[in-house]
């Protein structure tokens, strides 16, 4: 069954323009994250190259591009012996999907680096990985970068390094910077800091908020008391909303913006959701807790699954034309029961 899943979906695929791209379909039996974890530490040791922490510019698709992948700025010109961002094209990336109850990966991989070569010694390499993952916990612990500045130097000459020239053994403040930006946008650390976060600066910003937790999706309700009073103001029949998956690259999790048209006829922002997992029941569950009175009409892309949250939170909206926007433009469409979601 897994073989004739795989060749089906290999069938599909559509030929990379870039002869240098090779394609893979793989099977993934257990969590999709530490597959792909694993996948690009095999090819690491396997390679010896290295790659960024992932960035999720679509829903479910991740790209790792390479550690040197980063424009060059200043007077470098990207030449590797001054700067550790040589532009280098190579990347591995991951689109998981699920069909069929199997789940599984479409798998990119460009392997051929430029500007650039690990081998070479005058280059300014990576950061030493025993170095690295020290500097990651002493991030979680919460040292300042001075402070693990000098304590990675520290840790250099104790070790033998005396060469302080050495990239890989003696850091500047951009690479503790860069460590730290990157460790913020995929570690687990993060769901610590949201809950600090709702229910200290922003509590009186957070409608609703339910924690990740195995099957429990992440989902927060954000509402500035400016926002209400704007809502209050503008009772506007109509109400607009879009999805977006590139405010949180990190995670590929959905940020919702709902807009109103003020009294001078623009578009505001009137709320905010962020869902870990888009299903009629998740977009039910947020419209709910944000107590929005019934619209007539709401603007919105062609989702089936919004779609019947909003039939379900406002069933007076069946009276109205819902607007559905089509590729040829903007068509009223009742609020009928042939529309259905996936998960409904």
């Amino acid at each position: 069954m897994a073989t004739h899943w795989v060749n089906g979906v290999k069938r599909q695929l559509k030929k990379p323009r870039d002869s240098r791209v090779h394609q893979d379909v793989r099977i993934i039996s257990g969590d999709a994250k530490e597959f792909m974890e694993g996948y690009i530490n095999e090819v690491q040791e396997k390679e010896h190259c290295y790659f960024r922490p992932p960035v999720c510019p679509l829903q479910d698709y991740y790209h790792y591009g390479c550690d040197r992948g980063k424009h060059s700025t200043g007077k470098s010109n990207g030449e590797a012996t001054k700067t550790r961002a040589n532009s280098c094209k190579a990347y591995i990336s991951f689109k998981v999907i699920t069909d069929a109850g199997i789940s599984g990966a479409i798998i990119q991989k460009m392997l051929q680096h430029t500007g650039h070569d690990e081998d070479n010694s005058k280059e300014k390499n990576r950061i030493l990985p025993d170095l690295h993952s020290l500097v990651e916990i002493w991030l979680q612990q919460g040292w300042s970068t001075s402070e693990i500045l000098i304590r990675s130097h520290d840790w250099a000459q104790q070790n033998g390094h005396v060469d302080k020239k050495d990239s890989r053994f003696y850091l500047t403040p951009y690479d503790i910077r860069l460590l730290k930006k990157n460790l913020r946008g995929v570690t687990d650390s993060d769901s610590v800091y949201v809950d600090h976060l709702v229910s200290t600066e922003l509590i009186d910003k957070i409608w609703f908020y339910q924690p990740l937790h195995n099957e429990q999706p992440f989902i927060v309700v954000v509402q500035t008391p400016f926002q209400k009073l704007l809502l209050e103001e503008n009772p506007h029949p109509m109400v607009f909303m879009d999805a977006s998956y590139k405010g949180i690259t990190a995670h590929g999790y959905a940020f919702y913006a709902l807009l109103l048209i003020n009294k001078t006829g623009r578009g505001v922002p009137f709320a905010y959701f962020i869902l870990s997992k888009e299903t009629t029941a998740t977009v039910s569950l947020c419209l709910q807790k944000l107590q929005l009175n019934n619209p007539r009409s709401v603007m919105m892309d062609r989702d089936l699954r919004v779609l019947n949250a909003i039939k379900r939170v406002f069933p007076k909206c069946k009276a109205s034309p819902l607007l559905v926007p089509y590729a040829s433009g903007c068509q009223p469409v009742a609020c009928e029961d042939r529309w259905r979601s996936p998960d409904s």
